[in-house]
């Protein structure tokens, strides 16, 4: 069950987040830890596309803060790797200790920001 949480999780981030050549995570991370969120959510009053739900689920959903995330730990590296890899990222480019899920509730493990 724990692998199948931590690599739903890792799909889901993943799934949002496109390569970039420039990481936008810290060398530490942030006090306040990342949250999952739904990327297509109304901002200033304006409605879902539409396309955002699909048979009841959202999307897209990613962190709400990249910037909150640290560098990979030595230790963590591989896990990392492999949960990214699974999901069609080359590697791990962050990590947050206290990563919240979707519903606000810690992360057991915490969670990776994934890249290329």
């Amino acid at each position: 069950m724990r692998k199948f949480y931590g690599l739903l999780i890792a799909t889901i981030v993943a799934s949002t987040l496109s390569a970039c050549s420039v990481s936008p995570v810290g060398t530490s991370f942030d006090q306040t830890p990342p949250k999952l969120v739904d990327l297509d959510a109304p901002k200033e009053g304006k409605p879902v596309d539409s396309r955002a739900i699909v048979n009841g689920k959202i999307q897209r959903v990613g962190w709400d803060r990249p910037s909150a995330f640290g560098s990979v730990p030595s230790e963590l590296q591989a896990d990392g790797r492999r949960i990214c890899q699974a999901i069609k990222y080359n590697k791990a480019i962050g990590y947050h200790p206290r990563a919240l899920d979707y519903a606000g509730n810690p992360i057991k493990g915490g969670g990776f920001y994934c890249g290329n």
